[in-house]
């Protein structure tokens, strides 16, 4: 049994969060979508749903160092936007001047910053005055927005100015202008925006940037924003359940290996497994065992000759045994086994002393 981590699910989702959490942001005015805000939290919210869904990297080790490698670099993108978001305010081109007034507020370009923009609402009507040092004619003009650090022009005109003007104001229905996002997108728009305007002509250009911002009337307000209220609370409940999975099966491959420790060495090589089984490293102070040496290789016995088989009798156990007559001495105790061998002659008895013969007698005479 082993431990079932999901780095590459932790980072689809881990984006797909950031996403909405970005889009919650942008549409309920909190923060524009700006290149710090868009990719910081793209990067944050992948490397905690990467950790929460990895826990540990004894699988996967790559593709888990492959999506933390991804949020690094979202990471680096977003601090190259500080400066667009805590440094800088809006922007305008010497020479031309814009001011704005709104039912609740009046600003110029130079005036907003990302947390402090133009307030407006949806059924707000914005009032305008702009000039220019020089007469400007043959118009190449443009609006739009930045999103992450990215411009989008959203509407152009040009315009020949024959009149020669150098001043121009009237007003403008916020309504008008998220009505014609609504047609081009299909969504509803709410939050706040990075805005920029330029005017290309003959005699010169003015470039302007600021932010601008159309409040929700509620944090339910659009079938957008609950949308993305719906899909965050489904990808935390999603992400809080594949986190407690991987931490169970962690838990269960810690006591399955507690309870088997052989099964678990050699389940890799039974099972088909690429993984090795575990092997204790030798540390830089721990000597290496020492290999046994190796077994004699015994010599072959030719079976057809036969060995006569030799005892060697120890000397504690030999006891001389007196002579007698000559023969030569045995040993007691344990004999080996050996042949009969043919009865030694007797030994020859000593000659009898011969009997004195016996007196003939002499046959007397008559």
């Amino acid at each position: 049994m082993k431990p079932r981590p999901k780095p590459l699910l932790g980072l689809l989702l881990g984006l797909l969060l950031g996403l909405v959490v970005v889009g919650l942001l942008w549409q309920l005015g909190v923060a524009p979508p700006d290149r710090l805000i868009f990719f910081g939290v793209l990067a944050v919210t992948i490397a905690i749903v990467e950790l929460l869904l990895t826990q540990t990297t004894r699988r996967g080790k790559k593709r888990f160092v492959t999506s933390m490698v991804i949020a690094g670099i979202f990471g680096g993108v977003a601090l190259t936007g500080i400066p667009e978001t805590f440094l800088n305010t809006g922007s305008l081109s010497d020479g031309c001047t814009l001011t704005v007034t709104s039912a609740t507020d009046e600003a110029t370009p130079t005036d907003t910053s990302a947390f402090d923009p133009f307030d407006t609402t949806p059924d707000d009507t914005v009032s305008f005055t702009s000039s220019t040092d020089k007469v400007l004619t043959n118009w190449d003009s443009g609006l739009g927005m930045s999103i992450g650090g990215i411009p989008l022009t959203l509407w152009t005109a040009q315009r020949d100015n024959a009149a020669g003007l150098q001043e121009w104001s009237g007003e403008e229905p916020v309504q008008k202008y998220l009505d014609e996002l609504e047609d081009q997108s299909g969504l509803q728009l709410r939050g706040t925006y990075h805005a920029f305007g330029y005017i290309h002509a003959d005699e010169g250009d003015c470039d302007m940037a600021g932010y601008i911002r159309v409040n929700a009337e509620g944090v339910f307000a659009t079938p957008l924003i609950i949308a993305l209220w719906a899909a965050g609370v489904l990808l935390v409940v999603i992400v809080i359940a594949l986190a407690v999975s991987v931490r169970r099966s962690i838990r269960e491959a810690k006591q399955f290996a507690a309870a088997n420790p052989t099964t678990t060495a050699t389940g890799a090589g039974q099972t088909g497994g690429s993984a090795a089984p575990e092997v204790e490293p030798v540390g830089a102070f721990t000597e290496p065992e020492p290999k046994p040496a190796p077994e004699p290789v015994p010599t072959p016995v030719n079976e057809q000759e036969a060995v006569a088989e030799t005892r060697v009798m120890p000397a504690a156990d030999t006891e001389v045994l007196p002579t007698q007559n000559g023969e030569p001495a045995t040993a007691s105790g344990n004999e080996p086994d050996v042949p009969e061998r043919a009865e030694e002659p007797a030994e020859p008895e000593a000659p009898e002393e011969p009997e004195e013969p016996e007196q003939r007698q002499e046959p007397k005479a008559p």
